[in-house]
């Protein structure tokens, strides 16, 4: 893991995340830490991560908004722990990904919701 020194909020909106083809529902990694959210910077880097199997049922979407990709969060009423991650990918068998750090008012309200 590489967590991002900086990462503004808005770097969101163009980025693409996996949801179940039937439900709509995100998709997350489960792991002991809590919840990962993947998020990817292009297209073309989720479908390379379809290929080792993560998400290879799963239909991609496009973040158009950063404030709709949070409201949904919030929606969700998510009361796990969880990270968002950028590009997650395999390398020697072990997951990759660099952390998106959130702010601490975001983790609030996604916490409290």
């Amino acid at each position: 893991m590489k967590r991002l020194n900086k990462f503004e909020r808005t770097e969101l909106t163009g980025t693409w995340f996996p949801v179940h083809p039937t439900t709509q529902k995100l998709l997350s990694i489960n792991c002991e830490d809590g919840i990962l959210i993947p998020v990817f910077s292009t297209k073309e880097k989720y479908e390379e991560a379809a290929k080792w199997g993560g998400f290879q049922f799963a239909i991609c979407q496009e973040i158009l908004d950063h404030r709709v990709f949070f409201a949904a969060l919030m929606e969700a009423k998510t009361r796990f722990e969880f990270r968002l991650i950028l590009d997650p990918h395999v390398v020697e068998g072990r997951l990759r990904f660099q952390l998106i750090p959130l702010d601490d008012s975001d983790v609030k309200v996604i916490k409290n919701s």
